[in-house]
């Protein structure tokens, strides 16, 4: 790295650790106070993009945190010139926490001006789906702190869950999460049809019958719910214990009952939901 006047500032965020690269917003530095500019951005985004520095391979005592202080200041300068290089860099999964939530912070930052970028990244189905969920974690951020981004960000959670795609069970818990803040039970069609086709995680903020709650469609649970203790209890893969995991779904359509169950199941009718429905 060249010498210049700004230097010392430059020697203090290659030797710094982790503290301070929490999620936590009063946990960050202020990276300003340590003299950082605009006239900066070129050589904090080399840095930022340095792999010897991402994968500690540098010859010197260099911190391997550099890079993501590197994207931090640059975070908090809320500049565009570095956009495109570190948004690819999800494309490369690096298997740590602190550089790819540096990554996500600064695609927060710059998401009012970035927002079809990000949009385009995040329903591109060939992307890593741990990157994607980065990303639908940045389009929520944008939503709560850009109204003007709401209506657009709830458009692109739809078409996410309208995609062919199975999708990721993460990932599609998050997106119903947030659909269903953003416009409470207006797509809850479209969410109960993904509960009974697509893979949801339903450790992450509960099952059909919640997210129902959720969106004000029900008051109260006709099943139990199923724990995390629950289910790692279950060792026989009998028909009782997968009735404690299938939610009960009462039939709107006069469901016969030899036809496939509107649970999602795949029991018929008869085996699953009537036979609660009758209990």
């Amino acid at each position: 790295m060249k010498k210049n006047k700004n230097r010392d500032k430059f020697e203090i965020i290659m030797e710094l650790g982790d503290d301070g690269l929490m999620r936590t917003e009063s946990f960050t530095k202020d990276y300003k106070k340590m003299g950082f500019s605009e006239a900066d951005i070129d050589e904090l985004t080399k840095i930022a993009l340095d792999e010897d520095l991402i994968f500690f391979n540098a010859k010197d005592e260099t911190s391997p945190y550099a890079p993501c202080h590197a994207i931090m200041v640059l975070t908090q300068l809320k500049v565009l010139q570095p956009f495109e290089a570190l948004l690819k860099r999800l494309e490369f999964f690096y298997d740590d926490d602190c550089y790819t939530s540096a990554i996500l912070k600064y695609l927060e930052s710059v998401g009012d001006k970035k927002l079809e970028e990000i949009i385009e990244f995040f329903l591109d189905e060939s992307k890593n789906e741990y990157n994607r969920m980065l990303i639908q974690e940045a389009l929520s951020h944008i939503s709560k702190h850009n109204i003007e981004s709401r209506s657009k960000i709830e458009e692109v959670f739809v078409k996410y869950l309208n995609l062919d795609e199975d999708g990721h069970d993460g990932l599609n818990a998050m997106v119903i999460s947030d659909l269903i803040k953003l416009s409470k039970a207006k797509h809850i069609e479209l969410i109960r049809d993904v509960f009974y086709k697509k893979p949801v995680d339903t450790f992450f903020a509960g099952d059909l019958e919640d997210a129902e709650i959720e969106a004000g469609v029900r008051t109260k649970r006709d099943t139990k719910r199923v724990s995390m203790f629950d289910f790692f209890g279950m060792f026989d893969n009998d028909e009782e214990d997968e009735d404690k995991l299938t939610p009960y779904i009462k039939s709107e359509k006069n469901t016969k009952r030899n036809e496939l169950c509107p649970c999602g199941s795949g029991k018929k009718y008869k085996k699953c939901c009537l036979k609660k429905e009758n209990n």
